[in-house]
């Protein structure tokens, strides 16, 4: 099992729902979606029927214009109970913001649910841009979310999030939507202590995880071995949290 399914896995909590997206990019990773715990509700944004096929992971809903779904996973999607939401082709929402409002609806149901979007990577680059700032817009402030993007990590921090990694490995902080006030961290190489990340700064690039004073030893606090905790509280504003798991401990700043 590769980094990213094992800190993936790790960072969430498993006695809490989550709620899984498939977006329509890079299939992911099958040793990744066999260890996540069993989601509470399951959506693929059109294309992403197809990842959930081959994965063979049942989707309870599959929404957006459904222009590039083949027919294939779309009559399977139908066999298996996959509610089917079909939008017109113009339209101002692209599929994984449709996909997020689904979500959001559902959120309201479930306590203290996590989202965890599956399949965001590949195709043109300005979709990922516009996906990735949706991700950490207001749509999901009520909601801890996380993205898996290649060998990458994302974390959307509001107030408070919990960061799980290997010492050495390396995660950057961005501000996204406006300036971030009050940016504090642990068990970072490089701490901030209620700082201002403002967006466009590549102030909080490269940083990396260490242990703390606390828990010299990774594998503290009921992590697996071999990985250790960050937490990162911001008083005012949004952080998107970027851990790179395919870069090599201790790399340039």
């Amino acid at each position: 099992m590769g980094p990213v399914a094992i800190i993936t896995q790790a960072s969430l909590a498993a006695e809490r729902p989550v709620i899984v997206i498939l977006a329509g990019g890079d299939r992911p990773d099958p040793t990744l979606t066999a260890v996540l715990p069993p989601p509470t509700f399951t959506i693929a944004a059109d294309s992403g029927v197809d990842h959930a096929r081959s994965l063979d992971m049942p989707v309870d809903l599959v929404i957006g214009d459904l222009d590039s779904a083949g027919p294939a996973a779309l009559e399977w999607a139908r066999s298996t109970g996959s509610e089917i939401r079909r939008h017109p082709a113009d339209k101002d929402e692209t599929d994984l913001e449709l996909s997020l409002e689904a979500a959001a609806r559902r959120m309201t149901q479930l306590d203290g649910a996590q989202l965890l979007v599956l399949g965001v990577g590949g195709g043109r680059l300005d979709h990922l841009l516009a996906n990735m700032l949706v991700l950490a817009g207001p749509l999901t402030e009520d909601f801890e979310v996380r993205a898996v993007v290649g060998d990458s990590l994302f974390t959307v921090v509001r107030d408070r999030a919990r960061l799980v990694g290997r010492p050495g490995d390396t995660v950057s902080l961005l501000a996204v939507h406006g300036p971030a006030f009050g940016v504090s961290t642990t068990n970072l190489a490089y701490p901030l202590t209620h700082e201002i990340l403002l967006p466009g700064s590549a102030r909080g690039v490269s940083n990396v995880f260490q242990a703390g004073p606390s828990e010299p030893n990774a594998g503290a606090g009921g992590l697996p071995p071999g990985l250790v905790q960050a937490e990162i509280t911001v008083t005012d504003g949004v952080i998107m949290a970027v851990q790179s798991l395919d870069v090599v401990a201790g790399g340039p700043r």
